[in-house]
């Protein structure tokens, strides 16, 4: 085991090179937002923001930059503005399972450029036409898995040649077999 396999949990964190702390607006100042459980390790790689089941109706505002997993699983969100993540460079991996969600935009995701997987299941009344993946998210050039509910999805015209799906009991995980490289 390594120093990075153990979790702390913390209230706020300033960065120790970071001279803006004591501003609200301050990128390497990460506060925990009140009803949320924050977890990082010892070199702040894993950073991990556990909001699910707090009976929340939006994502925080400022969550920290430097959050690596963001789950708001269980919560009662509906609508995910633009550019919501935002200067989230890091997070690799976004829980919105079972809340209330009604419909994505283009540049829901952009601004989490690394992300890797985003879990959608369960928000029964979103929609996503198959023919839409690509548009969905084209600004997720590192994005390989999409987890929905069987009825989220329905089939206008044929996925993406990118895009192959894998079926379990209800939930279906969308995985990209062909990354998007820019050069």
């Amino acid at each position: 085991m390594s120093d990075n396999d153990f979790l702390c949990s913390y209230s706020q964190h300033c960065a120790a090179d970071c001279s803006c702390c004591d501003f609200e607006a301050c990128d390497c100042h990460s506060v925990c937002p009140p009803e949320c459980l924050c977890l990082h390790d010892t070199s702040w790689s894993n950073h991990i923001i556990q909001c699910q089941q707090r009976n929340l109706i939006d994502i925080h505002i400022h969550l920290p930059e430097t959050i690596t997993e963001l789950n708001y699983e269980g919560n009662h969100i509906e609508d995910l503005k633009s550019f919501t993540f935002v200067g989230k460079k890091v997070l690799n991996k976004l829980n919105l399972a079972k809340n209330d969600i009604r419909n994505l935009t283009n540049d829901t995701f952009c601004g989490a450029a690394n992300l890797r997987e985003i879990n959608l299941s369960y928000n029964r009344n979103l929609k996503i036409k198959l023919s839409s993946f690509n548009e969905l998210f084209s600004c997720l050039k590192y994005l390989q898995y999409i987890i929905l509910s069987e009825e989220q999805i329905y089939q206008d015209d044929k996925l993406s040649h990118e895009w192959i799906l894998e079926s379990n009991n209800d939930l279906l995980r969308l995985i990209r077999i062909k990354q998007q490289l820019s050069l």
